[in-house]
């Protein structure tokens, strides 16, 4: 800890201020990712909703779920 603040060790990153200021339009960003993931949310919760009810086991479908994210 004590190389850290003489600088010894330390990255090039630069300082992050205690009080981070978002503009209106990174909020606006914000929001909308906020907004996709949660029809993104709905869209899997419906599928696999579907899935349940022709008999698929919850296993094979959050496998089937997590391969298919890895090939998008």
């Amino acid at each position: 800890m004590l190389g850290l603040i003489n600088g010894i060790g330390s990255t090039n990153r630069p300082a992050v201020d205690a009080k981070m200021h978002f503009s209106p339009a990174t909020a606006a960003r914000a929001a909308e990712a906020d907004d996709q993931r949660h029809a993104a949310m709905s869209y899997v919760s419906e599928a696999f909703a579907e899935a349940r009810l022709d008999g698929l086991d919850v296993d094979c479908i959050a496998q089937a779920a997590i391969f298919a994210s890895f090939v998008e």
